[in-house]
């Protein structure tokens, strides 16, 4: 399993897709290059940083993710933007979590379900996010994320600063701060068809002034 424990979101992630990488051994699945289970935990979330705001029933991203996966998908970061955007705010799910955390503060049932099926569907939409669990502690909100599939190759940014920032939202909401955020992979994994990109984005990192120092 990768398992890595970091101050910050972004030391967490490079470390994962590095670990991953380097991981001997490959895969049952023809199309990836690598797999393994993953867990990131970042303790550092506290000072709440704007990774994406709701403005108008739209999420707002607040990073250029360009900066970091320059050789990803952009039309990723719109799709994505758009899928969390009908799942989460349209449906309403999000504010019926806000609710019930203000409601009942010890509850252990704030959670922003992503799984619509009862039985696994072969083709069709099927969320990479199972679901996403909210604890208040304290003075804080605690966040736990569950996906199911994860591609490490920028994806694995995106949508951990993504629900962190949706965790940001929940406790401003709240009047309270964010606390620590834990992100489980069941698959985490790299596709044969990005090798050339991977090993891009590997020597972005080692260079790169924005990833060199974390």
């Amino acid at each position: 399993m990768i398992s890595v424990r970091k101050k910050n979101v972004f030391a967490a992630i490079k470390r994962a897709y590095i670990d991953l990488y380097r991981k001997k051994g490959g895969t049952n699945d023809p199309k990836l290059l690598k797999e393994d289970e993953g867990i990131i935990v970042v303790t550092g979330n506290r000072k709440c940083l704007p990774y994406l705001s709701l403005i108008k029933g739209e999420f707002i991203c607040g990073l250029n993710y360009s900066d970091y996966f320059p050789y990803a998908n952009k039309n990723l970061i719109h799709n994505e933007l758009d899928y969390w955007r009908k799942k989460i705010i349209k449906s309403n799910k999000l504010n019926h979590v806000i609710s019930h955390i203000r409601n009942y503060p010890n509850t252990k049932r704030a959670i922003l379900n992503f799984l619509e099926h009862s039985i696994p569907q072969i083709r069709g939409e099927f969320p990479c996010v199972s679901y996403i669990y909210f604890r208040k502690r304290g003075e804080f909100v605690d966040v736990h994320a569950h996906m199911r599939a994860t591609n490490a190759n920028f994806m694995m940014l995106m949508d951990a600063t993504f629900v962190m920032g949706i965790q940001k939202i929940v406790a401003d909401e709240l009047g309270l701060k964010c606390g620590i955020y834990i992100q489980y992979m069941d698959s985490l994994h790299f596709y044969k068809k990005e090798a050339s990109q991977i090993d891009r984005q590997l020597k972005f990192m080692a260079k790169s002034k924005i990833w060199k120092n974390l």
